[in-house]
């Protein structure tokens, strides 16, 4: 199941997305406790593509962050 919430980056998300959210996971956890939710955030594959690269985990969060 594929799950496509969008908003603005730098943004909080809106009170509709966190509803949706919590629904996936309350809905997931509910089925069985060891089932997995996977997220994709621009962010996020910057900072595995840092760490693939060599970068301490750390320090790939600190490059981001700034």
């Amino acid at each position: 199941m594929l799950q496509d919430w969008s908003y603005a980056d730098g943004q909080s998300p809106p009170v509709d997305v966190l509803n949706k959210w919590l629904n996936l996971v309350k809905a997931r956890y509910q089925k069985s406790s060891d089932s997995c939710i996977a997220v994709h955030c621009v962010a996020v594959l910057v900072a595995i593509a840092l760490m693939e690269l060599g970068m301490k985990y750390e320090d790939a969060v600190s490059l981001i962050r700034t």
